[in-house]
């Protein structure tokens, strides 16, 4: 019975013992999986982290072969960069700007851009300056720089403010280009230029000489002429001459060498036949209304002899015996066309005149005058006698 007894007991025990050694061979089992499955995940990852560190090295590698070449097109960019602080401190430059300083880079760096600009062009590089930081855009402005071998130096520089991501300043930065070439090329030009002008003066001078020989010729042999009419040839002649000089008088007086201001040279030439015909202000009063307009040499010339034609006339013809009258002499400009009238109070013209054809010389002059500026003639009898010319304005380049 106790045999019985204790044969039932080890039974109960080996079932146990069996049922917790396959549960320990299970999860063994589970284990050894789970520890499969993380070996395989680290070997992916580490097949990933490699590829990803190849790429990485590849990426540097272009990384620095792109800022090698970006290195060599900023040294060795025709143009100097320089990169500045707030003050305008050199920050960083490239090799063409040490060039153009003639200054080694280690002289350069750190130092303020303002200590090579010559003495001249600092106000020009403060309101640069100035410029670029309040308007936030680029600027340009042109000056002059210190040279190594005391020459001239002359750059153009182009600026803007860089802004970091906040919004704040960063650095400003330049483009420097030499101009010396440019600027001397200039200055030649200027001096040519300079000296061509002292010569087209000398020029108005001297014809303007000559002309007045030849006014003074013609009044000293009127002086031997009997003959009033022939005397009155000879003066005509004279005034025409006089009005020719002061035009060039005017010119080589002006700063202006292609034109006049036709109003002004008006005024004196109607005055100086006004008292070479002696007229006096209770016998022929005279009325002026001339606008200050410049006008071509080219046109200046013939409307200067259109006026002494007509004045002359109207002086001579206008107001014979002791008739009094008024002569009003009007220079304006009327859209684009420019207007010139002489109108007197007197006697007038013939209704049945020709005014094309006519045997008076002053008046054949007039109408030849006229047509070599391009203009067109306008006569009015009604009280006397009213010519209006027209003619283009000439516009300079």
């Amino acid at each position: 019975m106790v045999k019985e007894k204790y044969e039932h007991k080890f039974e109960d025990l080996r079932s146990k013992a069996e049922e917790l050694l396959a549960e320990k061979k299970g999860h063994k089992k589970k284990l050894a999986m789970e520890i499969d499955e993380l070996i395989h995940e680290l070997e992916v990852y580490q097949i990933e982290l490699e590829i990803q560190n190849e790429n990485l090295v590849k990426t540097q590698i272009q990384l620095e072969e792109s800022r090698s070449d970006y290195k060599e097109l900023y040294d060795f960019a025709p143009v100097g960069y320089f990169t500045f602080d707030r003050n305008w401190v050199i920050k960083r430059a490239n090799l063409k700007a040490f060039d153009i300083l003639g200054i080694p880079r280690k002289y350069l760096v750190n130092t303020a851009f303002i200590r090579y600009i010559t003495s001249d062009s600092r106000k020009t590089f403060h309101d640069h300056c100035k410029e670029v930081k309040e308007s936030q855009e680029k600027n340009h402005c042109e000056l002059e720089l210190l040279s190594p071998e005391k020459s001239s130096l002359f750059v153009s520089l182009d600026s803007v403010m860089i802004l970091d991501r906040e919004g704040g300043f960063k650095e400003y930065r330049t483009v420097v280009t030499d101009i010396t070439d440019r600027k001397e090329a200039e200055q030649k030009n200027q001096k040519s230029l300079q000296e061509k002008e002292i010569l087209l003066k000398e020029i108005h001078h001297r014809v303007k000489n000559n002309l007045q020989v030849i006014s003074s010729l013609l009044n000293l042999q009127s002086e031997y002429i009997k003959n009033k009419t022939d005397q009155e040839l000879f003066r005509e002649s004279q005034t025409r001459a006089r009005s020719m000089a002061l035009i060039h008088e005017r010119l080589y007086q002006s700063t202006d060498l292609r034109s006049i201001d036709f109003g002004e040279y008006t005024k004196t030439l109607v005055s100086d036949l006004y008292r070479t015909y002696d007229c006096q202000p209770d016998h022929i009063k005279l009325k002026l209304d001339l606008e200050p307009i410049l006008v071509d040499i080219n046109t200046a010339i013939p409307c200067g002899l259109i006026i002494n034609e007509l004045m002359s006339n109207a002086i001579k013809h206008a107001f014979p015996g002791d008739r009094k009258g008024e002569i009003n002499v009007k220079f304006y400009q009327k859209d684009r066309e420019l207007i010139l009238t002489v109108k007197d109070n007197g006697v007038g013209f013939s209704e049945d005149m020709d005014f094309e054809n006519i045997d008076s010389l002053g008046l054949k002059v007039v109408n030849t005058l006229v047509s070599q500026i391009d203009g067109e003639i306008e006569i009015n009898c009604t009280d006397g006698a009213e010519v209006t010319i027209s003619f283009p304005e000439v516009k300079f380049d």
